[in-house]
């Protein structure tokens, strides 16, 4: 009974050992991935009625670009006129990059926020080079919404 309990002492000890080598590990792997930043063009600028009745500025669009060490998430949105710019957060969540576009909108009636027409957002997520093989999210957080709408997702690959 005493060998018993030796054992699973020593057991335990190695499970919580490797418990804690493995999250070591995580946070090692996270400290080299970087959101270097994100640019914000298109409406979230000014407003350019020129995008309005061009089909390809009227698209969603998002292009991935990799060069020697930076990773480029460019995406295009087009949405509703805003009096204010979008905001962006990038988080990773589950292993999953999670880029955020949040409309930050606090009327609640929302009169005072929109415009009636259309207009072409674009967003840059620049990201180092860790960012390749990485599973990622493109999220839009729309006002007085509980859940977000999903833009994007995939995996970046060269």
């Amino acid at each position: 009974m005493a060998n018993f309990r030796k054992g699973m002492v020593v057991t335990l000890c190695a499970l919580l050992l490797s418990v804690f080598m493995a999250c070591e590990k995580k946070s090692e792997t996270s400290k080299d991935f970087q959101h270097i930043k994100t640019e914000l063009g298109g409406c979230n600028i000014q407003y350019d009625y020129s995008f309005r009745g061009d089909p390809d500025m009227e698209r969603d669009t998002v292009i991935i670009t990799i060069s020697e060490n930076l990773v480029n998430v460019f995406v295009g949105y087009g949405f509703v006129c805003k009096t204010d710019p979008f905001e962006t957060e990038v988080e990773i969540i589950d292993d999953v990059i999670c880029m955020k576009i949040i409309d930050t909108c606090d009327d609640a009636l929302l009169e005072n926020c929109y415009e009636k027409c259309m207009c072409y957002y674009t967003f840059d997520f620049v990201f180092n080079a860790e960012a390749i093989g990485r599973k990622y999210k493109i999220l839009l957080f729309p006002p007085l919404e509980a859940l977000p709408f999903l833009i994007a997702e995939g995996i970046i690959k060269r």
